[in-house]
């Protein structure tokens, strides 16, 4: 057993490491227009995709584009130009990244004017180009925040390791979705005060709370003694816990940019998106608990410890506290 469990925290680490390098190392194609007519443009690349020195962005012909600066950090390159066009401004300039249609990457492209609209799209394989529009839909903005919100969620494993802990420490149904609404109204408020700059404090600093809030549910779930914090109060510990989770999303969403003219629906799209991800984590949970009782009745196996992933989720959020702690 005490192999079984070296062997399973070595794989789930390596994979917890693998994923944050990965994080780190986006394709991200960010362009701004500034006061006086100044327009930038910024493409950094991770040199761990593949194929990268073939990407090359492009805009419309009327547009020059005159170097300025390009370093490389590591494993990630940045190259900044100074835009000359002719009207002045993106609005209505097509964005392209040659090389893209015959690559198997995808870059985040963001898109800043100057009077506050924000515009974020995804280039790929099968849309290399964007033509930036005159005018924002307020359902394109609701629907592209909420999808990242759901996507957050559902890749950030910390926060589905948490909520997990908080499906198996609330047994009871009923208490589960109080608990669960008030983790959500936590960060819910976090994440607005802190988009909103009225709350600020360190990306990383949030990141340490976050995997100490994973590292305390799980030990607390083999704790079993029942006076304890969470156990006593779990929608009030639940919703603490949720302040901190919350910074860690509204940092996502300082990365990602927010169009200044429409800042409450953004928020409220991307809690809403947080939200699904949130239920679609419970239902997978609950749907996989009620499957796995029904086949242990059929085939009439014994009880079955959980111990073991408990464990796991303990040493892998264990990992991340003290990585963040000393990174």
């Amino acid at each position: 057993m005490i192999n079984l469990k070296f062997f399973l925290f070595v794989i789930l680490t390596s994979f917890g490491s693998l994923s944050l390098a990965d994080a780190l190392a986006p394709s991200l194609l960010e362009l701004k227009e500034h006061d006086g007519g100044h327009i930038s443009m910024q493409w950094k690349m991770s040199l761990k995709k593949a194929s990268p020195l073939k990407l090359v962005p492009a805009l419309s012909s009327d547009c020059e584009q005159v170097l300025k600066a390009e370093q490389e950090t590591g494993q990630i390159r940045r190259t900044l130009w100074e835009l000359h066009c002719g009207s002045n401004t993106l609005v209505g300039k097509t964005l392209s990244m040659q090389g893209l249609d015959s690559s198997d990457v995808s870059v985040l492209l963001k898109v800043h004017l100057r009077d506050g609209q924000f515009y974020q799209r995804i280039l790929s394989a099968e849309n290399t180009s964007y033509k930036v529009p005159e005018g924002q839909n307020r359902l394109e903005i609701f629907n592209d925040y909420v999808a990242m919100g759901v996507k957050h969620l559902l890749v950030g494993v910390d926060h589905i390791l948490f909520v997990t802990c908080l499906v198996l420490l609330v047994t009871a149904r009923r208490k589960l979705v109080w608990v669960v609404s008030m983790f959500t109204l936590g960060h819910s408020v976090t994440l607005s005060l802190s988009t909103l700059g009225l709350v600020t404090i360190s990306t990383a600093l949030a990141e340490v709370f976050i995997a100490f809030s994973v590292v305390y549910a799980a030990a607390e779930l083999l704790n079993k003694n029942d006076k304890s914090l969470i156990r006593k109060y779990p929608a009030l510990m639940a919703a603490a816990f949720g302040l901190l989770h919350g910074l860690g999303f509204a940092s996502v969403l300082s990365d990602v940019g927010v169009p200044q003219l429409h800042i409450p629906l953004s928020l409220f799209a991307f809690n809403i998106g947080i939200e699904i991800g949130q239920l679609i984590v419970i239902f997978v949970l609950l749907g996989l608990s009620f499957l796995t009782r029904t086949l242990m009745k059929k085939v009439r196996v014994g009880e079955v410890s959980i111990k073991l992933p408990i464990y796991a989720v303990g040493s892998l959020s264990s990992l991340w506290f003290w990585e963040r702690m000393l990174g």
